[in-house]
């Protein structure tokens, strides 16, 4: 399955509902054309084709931005319409979940179909009069943005204005520039409660969490910087004014027995190594007046000493 989301041809109307406006069908699918020509879908108008596709419009297309006479409970759409008729009925009423019904069904009215209008929730006729009256409702305008989007819309009374955006906690949401409930409506789609009169709608998108990461990671960062620096300082001075002590002596040592070395013809590494006894010790005087110091084995350079000599016979 690729990234694209499309119904298929029994669910019609709930392309109507997501406010689709145009349908692509490649031309060596015919996926949505029959074998007598006509779309299998109702409402369809043959537009033309371009870069391999057979363009249509949907004459049934409802803008954004539109509101409801009635609404129904997600209880009661969950349990006694079909998945098949449940994007019909949403045509009709908007699907509130039933703990925001007291407080945002407004003075609409509850929706249970009749006997005889259930009989024709799928009926082309029935579906393009609920589109029309919805789409008579619709926004007077709709921009998008790289941050969400904003809706100016019209009411003669306070209602719910649906917008067919899935819902998230990463959106927040003002109208006439005060901030505004997002309320989860049609089971997974945003919608606000607008005033009478014109009213402006805008809807801004964070990343979620996004401000929380942000100072997280500047934290770090600012505790990184603290340690960092004063290591890097105390590295430096450590470094500048290292003093070895044991090596120091033991260049000393080694210095005595070059000056009374004889035999000034031989190697000097070799020199050394042969006038110093393989065990000998360093004292090195502290401050306290005190010693310390360690011995220094020569028995590990006695294999070189041993190749040396073989290679002067």
């Amino acid at each position: 399955r690729d990234v694209g989301s499309r119904p298929k041809v029994e669910y019609s109307s709930i392309r109507n509902l997501l406010s689709v406006k145009y349908l692509l069908d490649p031309v060596d699918n015919k996926s949505f054309v029959g074998d007598d020509g006509k779309t299998l879908m109702d409402g369809y108008r043959y537009m033309h084709t371009a870069s391999g596709y057979y363009i249509y419009e949907n004459t049934n297309y409802i803008p954004y931005g539109f509101s409801y006479d009635y609404y129904i409970s997600r209880t009661d759409c969950d349990t006694l319409y079909s998945d098949t008729a449940k994007a019909d009925v949403m045509l009709k009423a908007i699907v509130l979940e039933d703990k925001d019904i007291e407080k945002y069904s407004l003075d609409m009215k509850s929706y249970v179909a009749s006997d005889e209008e259930g009989l024709h929730l799928t009926d082309d006729e029935t579906l393009a009069n609920d589109s029309k009256k919805l789409s008579e409702t619709s926004a007077i305008s709709f921009t998008r943005d790289t941050k969400g989007f904003s809706a100016s819309v019209d009411r003669s009374k306070t209602s719910l204005v649906f917008f067919s955006v899935p819902y998230s906690k990463g959106f927040s949401a003002t109208v006439n520039g005060e901030k505004a409930e997002i309320i989860k409506a049609n089971v997974g789609f945003m919608a606000v409660v607008v005033p009478a009169g014109v009213s402006e709608i805008r809807f801004d998108y964070t990343t979620p969490l996004l401000k929380e990461g942000i100072i997280v990671s500047l934290s770090a960062l600012i505790i990184f910087i603290i340690y960092i620096i004063p290591a890097l300082i105390i590295a430096h001075k450590k470094t500048d004014n290292e003093v070895y002590p044991e090596g120091e002596e033991l260049i000393k040592k080694w210095k005595e027995v070059a000056v009374s070395d004889s035999n000034g013809t031989q190697d000097s590494a070799v020199s050394l190594l042969d006038s110093l006894d393989n065990d000998f010790e360093i004292y090195i005087p502290k401050d306290d007046g005190k010693y310390s110091g360690f011995n220094v084995d020569f028995s590990a350079f006695s294999d070189q000493k041993d190749i040396d000599n073989e290679e002067k016979e």
